[in-house]
């Protein structure tokens, strides 16, 4: 079953952009879509707005529609992919989008074949398991990490997100996981602080996506992190 999408933004419908070609013959003619202003989770950069927190208060809001599942693309997420001078972020969440038209629904973590992904994007994959724990609430565990990850970082293969942090807390890193659990994905932008504040600055993108083994309970998560040092 072919994936639709329809773009819910402030009583106005914009046809969402499938790809690069067509965002480039709208982009003389289509206004620039911001998030609504929020100072502790909008950051500038060169190409976009991004998003470093829940972005619960954007007012772009792209809504895709799988068989009976709907996932909520926010923060103009597909705008920032498509526009964005890293041409990694538009590999990756095509990728993604192939295996979930193909199923017809959310992609499984065994269907995840390096092999047929852009060499480019190896160094920086990573994917989480959901684990459920006393109380049922979810935590998520890093099963796979790309070399660039490890060396940028302290994680580890078996490490819990919840755990990395130190004094600086994961909160922010936990809210993303979380959001993608609700299937709102969002591309988050911060530095490295939480993992050594002598390392603030070296920011990074992160993108996390869904996967399911039946096509609809999220059970993992594939992401992409980008490093800007």
């Amino acid at each position: 079953m072919k994936m639709t999408t329809k773009f819910e933004r402030s009583n106005r419908s914009h046809s969402p952009l499938s790809d690069r070609s067509q965002a480039d013959n709208k982009l003389a003619d289509t206004e620039t879509i911001r998030p609504r202003q929020s100072p502790q989770a909008i950051s500038r950069s060169a190409d976009a707005v991004y998003l470093s927190e829940s972005p619960n208060q954007t007012d772009e809001v792209e809504t895709v529609i799988l068989g009976d599942i709907s996932l909520e693309l926010l923060g103009g997420l597909r705008r920032l992919i498509v526009h964005h001078r890293d041409r990694r972020w538009q590999q990756f969440y095509d990728y993604w989008l192939q295996l979930a038209e193909t199923r017809g629904a959310l992609p499984s973590r065994q269907a995840i074949d390096p092999l047929q992904m852009p060499r480019g994007l190896i160094p920086n994959l990573f994917m989480t398991e959901v684990v459920y724990e006393t109380g049922n609430r979810p935590r998520f565990r890093f099963r796979l990490l790309g070399q660039e990850i490890t060396e940028q970082e302290h994680t580890k293969p078996g490490q819990y997100v919840h755990e990395l942090g130190g004094s600086q807390g994961t909160a922010p890193l936990e809210t993303q996981y979380l959001d993608c659990l609700k299937r709102r994905l969002w591309l988050r932008h911060t530095d490295l602080s939480w993992a050594n504040r002598q390392k603030s600055f070296i920011r990074y993108e992160v993108l996390l996506l869904p996967l399911a083994r039946d096509g609809r309970d999220i059970d993992a998560m594939i992401g992409l992190a980008i490093y800007q040092n």
